[in-house]
């Protein structure tokens, strides 16, 4: 299994997978690097299925990034 990391307005988003009956799964850590160290918080992106690798970056990084912007409803992770 890869890893991909990337920045995304000061956060830090490591982005992964796992292989499902029906297909890669994403999933997401978004952390935030401070003087008092680090703090994270584990994503589970919607959707399964995904047949590349390519997708199923794609899609656990865009939720990343939809999350921090404010756009999933239930998910804050500005207190990082």
């Amino acid at each position: 299994m890869a890893t991909k990391f990337t920045e995304y307005r000061g956060f830090h988003i490591s982005a992964s997978y796992y292989q499902a009956a029906d297909g890669l799964t994403p999933t997401v850590m978004v952390s935030k690097h401070r003087s008092g160290g680090v703090t994270e918080r584990q994503l589970t992106p919607p959707g399964r299925g995904f047949e590349t690798e390519e997708e199923v970056f794609a899609a656990g990084i865009d939720y990343a990034k939809a999350a921090i912007d404010g756009r999933v409803a239930d998910v804050d992770v500005s207190g990082l």
